[in-house]
């Protein structure tokens, strides 16, 4: 452990329950981070045209339902622009399309491409996307099989353009299956795309083997920035539900919110899903180099699969890429039943995971071979969850922890409570049955009351209203919408020491120093008014690379190279967010931004000099916001330390 992390630890385990709300304030507001894609992806703007898809169309100019394109392939994408609007004919209750939506073109941040199913009325039943082969996948080493391969289509949707909605309008309003590779396909140009309301089932390939048939393929093969699922429903593909593709393109910000995973086929001879013979998870990031910025909230993973989330693997063999993936983040999750493990993170050979945030999670494995929850690298957190059964492994130990309720645990390999050992007393779960959708709200005067996720049942998932994209439903308490505090004042309004001098409305220090007790001592006192998680900002003049540093801390002096705040340059003054070099360089701070857990009271911020003629004109105290607009030349959505 590199001595920022002990210093954090030290000073988050001394408040461990004050910084489980701290971290509520976080992992409330990093909804808006992970969702790019969302919110630059379903801004408002005008609509530039709108054209129409329908079999009962003419096949023309697509202007109207008279004269729509009667196929998804008869798309012009060349006609179409940033903006558009494309409508989708669902009938009055169906109406099924035979080729594949192949989206050519982009939109932008500010008039993204909408495919949509109509609402009209006799026009909004149900877009069904058929991929023409009419036999569902052999189960594993099933002996007698007739594959559909001639005349199948690969794909229900090939995605290959940027600033791209796909909205069902409701629960399974666009529905894809039949499909001989993936449900949904990637492009790996493809970024900035938000799909809801769809269910994919169904999809991917048979291979005959010696011992039978076998099925193959994710229902969705992902690549890509930005992307973000919403009220998904997807199940008994070939492989997993979603997969990352092949090769060094690391995803970034990948979102699955409010969305069902789940395999509902049954082996007929094995206790597991029709396809556990090919790896069959949720979730599965096994290639691609570096992923970064995942979010999963407000759904259900499970049952039915072998590894509810299978995130990293180690690379082998001559220059293999493989993959890592940081900044994950579990939050109101329910993972249930998983064969082998539920919750799975690898490393990759020369890199491990980083920042993952598992809170008010119900992670249930009472059949699970392995482990409920297994979590290898560092600067992770655990607060306010339950899991029940198999094992446990935290292999490189937590940042942060507390509040958690473990019951049936086989083994908990670590070094430190973790959580209590308490039945949480689920009201109706059957441990006995691998597919049952069970009720896992807990039982009045359960000890782990406010514990674990807020999504508890299929059904209540299926019943939650639909607001729009990047909704939410109500969260453990703090409430959301609350005030975000902020504080700002003079930076030569604290207490100024040599060799800091005061010079016309700003602070500075002339020379250059190598420790914090050789530079100038600017010191402020301040009163929070809610705990949270915090970040300093000032307005600051950093001209150059070698007048851009200093040292600071909140209750405690700076100490050492690894307080070093690292200033992007500056033309002028201009507002920049606190970083910690940690231990990165003074290219690459570990800590961007730094982030302090405060509780309610006074607190102090202290500032020492380092680089000369660094400005400082103002100073500022401001809940964590990953929303904003951090003052880096990279945007890091997730990093919290």
């Amino acid at each position: 452990m590199n001595p920022l992390s002990s210093v954090f630890c030290l000073r988050l385990i001394c408040h461990r329950h004050l910084f489980l709300w701290s971290n509520l304030f976080i992992i409330g507001l990093l909804a808006f981070a992970h969702p790019l894609s969302v919110t630059a992806a379903t801004e408002s703007s005008p609509t530039q045209s709108t054209y129409y898809v329908s079999k009962n169309g003419t096949n023309q100019d697509g202007t109207s339902w008279a004269t729509a394109w009667n196929e998804l392939d008869q798309i012009p994408w060349a006609q179409i622009k940033p903006g558009d609007l494309i409508l989708l004919d669902g009938g009055e209750t169906e109406m099924v399309y035979y080729t594949t939506l192949t989206i050519e073109q982009s939109g932008t941040r500010d008039q993204p491409i909408t495919i949509r199913l109509s609402d009209e009325a006799h026009h909004n039943g149900k877009v069904t996307i058929f991929g023409g082969r009419s036999t569902p996948l052999p189960y594993c080493n099933q002996q007698d099989y007739d594959y559909q391969d001639d005349g199948a289509r690969f794909y229900g949707i090939y995605i290959d353009g940027r600033w791209i909605t796909i909205e069902g309008t409701k629960w399974s309003g666009i529905e894809i299956y039949g499909h001989n590779r993936n449900g949904i396909r990637f492009d790996n140009s493809a970024g900035n795309i938000l799909v809801r309301n769809i269910t994919i089932y169904d999809n991917g390939s048979a291979t005959l083997t010696a011992e039978g048939w076998l099925p193959d393929l994710p229902g969705v093969r992902l690549a890509g920035p930005n992307v973000t699922f919403e009220r998904a429903i997807i199940y008994d593909n070939g492989q997993d539900a979603f997969q990352s593709s092949h090769g060094d393109n690391g995803i970034e910000n990948f979102t699955i919110r409010q969305s069902w995973l789940h395999n509902s086929r049954r082996h007929p001879s094995v206790d597991e899903a029709f396809n556990w013979c090919r790896h069959t998870d949720a979730v599965q990031i096994h290639d691609g180099g570096t992923h970064t910025g995942f979010l999963f909230e407000e759904s259900v993973f499970g049952p039915g699969f072998t590894n509810t989330v299978n995130m990293g693997e180690r690379g082998s063999g001559g220059g293999a890429i493989r993959a890592v993936t940081h900044d994950v983040t579990f939050r109101n999750m329910l993972l249930t039943k998983a064969a082998d493990n539920n919750i799975l993170s690898h490393p990759r050979t020369d890199e491990k995971p980083q920042r993952w945030v598992i809170d008010h999670v119900t992670s249930h494995c009472p059949k699970t071979k392995g482990h409920c929850l297994y979590l290898e690298g560092f600067n992770h957190t655990i607060t306010n969850s339950i899991f029940v059964g198999a094992n446990i492994t935290l292999k490189d130990g937590l940042r942060t922890y507390g509040d958690n309720c473990l019951w049936g645990i086989k083994n908990l390999r670590q070094a430190f409570p973790l959580g209590a050992t308490i039945q949480p007393h689920f009201v109706n779960v059957n441990e006995g049955d691998h597919f049952s959708q069970d009720d896992y709200a807990l039982d009045a005067g359960s000890p782990c009351a406010g514990i674990g996720s807020s999504i508890r049942s299929v059904a209540q998932l299926l019943a939650l209203p639909d607001d729009g994209p990047g909704s939410t439903i109500p969260r453990p308490d703090p409430t959301p919408g609350s005030t975000l505090p902020k504080l700002e004042w003079e930076a030569e309004s604290g207490e100024i020491q040599a060799p800091f001098t005061v010079q016309g409305g700003y602070i500075v220090q002339a020379a250059e120093v190598g420790t914090p007790a050789e530079g100038g001592r600017a010191f402020y006192k301040f009163t929070i008014a809610t705990a949270g998680t915090y970040v300093v900002t000032a307005r600051v003049n950093a001209p150059t690379g070698g007048t851009n540093s200093l040292f600071f801390d909140i209750d405690a002096e700076p100490s050492g190279d690894y307080m070093i705040w690292d200033i992007k340059v500056t033309d002028g003054f201009a507002k920049r967010t606190a970083s910690w070099r940690g231990s990165g360089t003074f290219a690459t701070s570990e800590f961007r931004p730094a982030l302090f857990p405060l509780e309610a009271g006074e607190h102090t911020l202290t500032l020492r000099g380092r680089e000369g003629n660094v400005q400082l004109d103002k100073i500022g105290i401001e809940l964590y916001n990953p929303s904003g607009s951090l003052d880096f030349d990279l945007f890091l959505p997730l990093v919290h330390r």
